[in-house]
């Protein structure tokens, strides 16, 4: 059975809501009942900002594009079956109209997130971690000391060592911390299926349970903004996305500079969305 999510409030929809938005909606937006006045307001507002243009937000945001059916932004992936939805994206339209659901105020708010590991590997642990909310305001930063050994190649890439690592606090020491400010919230990472894996690894080393998030990959959304299809394209770095759109950033490859620096990827592809 397909599960269906609203584009707004990111929560399940019901059947007859579904059919209301089949037979109401010609803009490719799945709007739960809750959320449809917020929906009506908007479309009157982005009407009146486009300088007298007849177009709907059909026009603006989703073109002329099949409806989503069982392919809407939200769904579950079953390489992602410990999260609570993975967002997803069919066209660049698709990725516009999710950027601009943001606007709403009743929408699950976005929340940006790196980590830094002890490696790539299945026993691989998160040794730092960084979330930054929708304004660039850093909520939870802190190094993390693992219970396993660092792999040297994972060392050259971030300089973190056990010595940087020696008085941080465990992963069980922050865990109830860390998922306060992930929770029921949209969590954006560039590549967020590694930054995941490695939460619930870490997670599970310690013998807790990785709660279900909702999860978005910014990586994979450059890659529609970018007009690529990323079956036939090999993923921008991060580096390589915020070179190519003049966005000035620090070294990378820290927890908390790449995390703002997803943020402000983030926000310049909404601009552009304008």
């Amino acid at each position: 059975m397909d599960i269906h999510f609203c584009d707004i409030c990111h929560q399940e929809m019901h059947s007859d809501e579904l059919k209301m938005c089949n037979q109401t909606l010609t803009d490719n937006w799945l709007v739960c009942s809750e959320c449809y006045p917020y929906y009506k307001d908007y479309l009157q507002s982005k009407q009146g900002k486009k300088d007298n243009k007849s177009s709907s937000l059909k026009s603006n945001v989703c073109s002329s594009e099949k409806p989503l059916s069982n392919s809407a932004h939200l769904k579950p992936r079953i390489t992602e079956k410990y999260t609570a939805s993975y967002i997803s994206w069919e066209t660049k339209a698709h990725l516009r109209a999710w950027l601009e659901s943001f606007d709403f105020s009743n929408s699950l708010r976005p929340v940006f997130l790196d980590t830094e590991t002890t490696g790539t590997q299945i026993y691989s642990e998160v040794i730092e971690i960084a979330i930054v909310d929708e304004h660039g305001y850093t909520l939870f930063h802190t190094l993390i000391k693992p219970i396993g050994s660092f792999d040297p190649r994972a060392i050259r890439v971030h300089g973190i060592t056990s010595k940087d690592v020696k008085n941080a606090p465990y992963f069980e020491d922050v865990y109830s911390t860390i998922f306060s400010y992930l929770n029921n919230v949209i969590v954006i990472a560039y590549n967020v299926s590694f930054d995941i894996r490695l939460l619930k690894q870490t997670s599970e080393i310690h013998n807790l349970t990785l709660p279900r998030l909702h999860i978005a990959c910014l990586m994979h959304a450059y890659l529609k903004f970018k007009g690529v299809e990323y079956n036939h394209s090999k993923p921008y770095k991060l580096e390589d996305a915020l070179t190519n759109e003049q966005i000035p950033f620090p070294p990378l490859h820290r927890a908390e500079r790449d995390a703002q620096c997803v943020y402000r990827l983030f926000h310049f592809m909404r601009e552009k969305t304008d």
